[in-house]
Formats: C-alpha cells, sequence, structure tokens
C-alpha cells in the first residue's frame, strides 16, 4: 500500500448520522444582481452559522449557474455551500428562513444519511 507506512492495522468506527448541505445564492432573486459584496454577504453568512450551528460547520464558497424562470435568461452567481453535520431540522430551518430574507432567494436544502468519523 504505496511507500509511506504508518503501522495502522485497524479500521474505522464510523457513526451514523444526518448531513445538511445548504447552498445560499447572493444574487437578489428579483433583480438577479448581487447587491452587496461577497465578504460581507459571507460575513453574514458565518455569523448566523456560528448562532445556530454551535457544535460546528464549513462554509464553502461556489459559483452557482441557473435560468431566471421569468425570463428564460442565464445568470451565473457567487454561492455558499454550508455543511453541516448532525444539526436538527429545526436549526437549519431558522438558519435557512435568514438566508432567504437577507438575500431574497429560494434556499436549495439538501439532508443525507452518512456514515462518518473523526481520524486522529
Amino acid at each position: 500500500m504505496g511507500q509511506f507506512k504508518t503501522g495502522v492495522t485497524q479500521g474505522f468506527n464510523f457513526t451514523t448520522g444526518t448531513n445538511y448541505r445548504i447552498t445560499v445564492g447572493i444574487n437578489d432573486g428579483d433583480t438577479n444582481c448581487q447587491p452587496i459584496p461577497t465578504a460581507q454577504a459571507l460575513a453574514y453568512i458565518e455569523r448566523v452559522c456560528s448562532v445556530t450551528f454551535p457544535n460546528g460547520y464549513t462554509v464553502l464558497e461556489s459559483v452557482t449557474g441557473y435560468t431566471d424562470r421569468r425570463t428564460g435568461r442565464p445568470y451565473v452567481q457567487t454561492s455558499f455551500v454550508i455543511i453541516v453535520l448532525n444539526t436538527t431540522e429545526a436549526e437549519v430551518l431558522e438558519c435557512v428562513s435568514l438566508y432567504s430574507q437577507r438575500f431574497n432567494q429560494r434556499i436549495l436544502v439538501e439532508r443525507t444519511r452518512v456514515d462518518y468519523t473523526y481520524y486522529k
């Protein structure tokens, strides 16, 4: 198994949990324009996450493409993907409600069952 040897012979001890992935686009839902700087949007997202998900979260910056359903015109926007492990649906709903209001957007929420472990 490769050139590096660690001496580890045991497998992982996985726990089953729930993973939420929340995608927040920061273009305004009516104008399809980004009304605030990306850094300001990220600061708001992190502030909400730090209060709503005190056990931890991950935020990734991304680009999302979409088509305006009213005009059929394609757009690209800066988005943030928030990944949260083992939180409650109520906490996710609280978070996405704030994001939906702040960014005037529909927020994509995905929920999956996962097996995870923290390795050290």
